[in-house]
């Protein structure tokens, strides 16, 4: 017999929701998360109070000693290695078999420059030289890193395909060394 809905009380920000599930004790994903880090042995999330006491005692940590603390590509290393490389290996073949969000860290920590007039202030675009319509179009050698200034004269026929470098000739397989999944 199915469960009958009911309004509870989410246990993280008191909100009133309705669900059908009697074990539920969060409104959503995001209460959820807060709420389960945040509970102690009691099984009640932490008050305003203990949070701003938790968040006091780790910044005079970190002012003490800020040396525990990793950050950067340090502390991306570190997060690498607990992970035990599961992703990282001979099963990723190519940059696009990342998440975006991985594929920008990866190109930051390479600290690349746009292929054609060097702009390094901000993250370029990869660019697929011959489009998207061939088999095997993310392959290195079908794709080049460039400003968007430069990504933009490409599209207008100002920069032809031939004179752009791969991004296989520009970084080769360095970038995999960058990927700290």
């Amino acid at each position: 017999m199915p469960y009958k809905y009911r309004e509870k009380e989410c246990l993280f920000c008191n909100e009133v929701y309705t669900t059908n599930n009697p074990n539920q004790k969060f409104c959503s994903h995001r209460c959820a998360g807060y709420g389960n880090n945040a509970m102690r042995g009691n099984g009640k999330p932490m008050s305003q109070e203990q949070k701003e006491k938790m968040s006091i005692a780790m910044k005079e940590k970190w002012k003490e000693s800020p040396s525990l603390f990793s950050s950067g590509d340090s502390h991306s290393k570190a997060v690498g290695k607990s992970t035990k490389g599961k992703h990282k290996g001979a099963s990723i073949k190519n940059i696009y078999e990342v998440s975006s969000r991985t594929r920008l860290k990866i190109i930051k920590r390479l600290k690349l420059s746009c292929s054609q007039c060097g702009w390094d202030e901000c993250i370029c675009d990869i660019h697929h030289i011959n489009g998207r319509k061939m088999k095997n179009f993310n392959n290195h050698n079908n794709l080049t890193y460039v400003c968007p200034n430069c990504h933009r004269k490409i599209h207008n026929g100002l920069i032809k395909n031939e004179e752009l470098m791969t991004f296989q000739e520009q970084i080769g397989d360095d970038w995999i060394d960058h990927y700290y999944g």
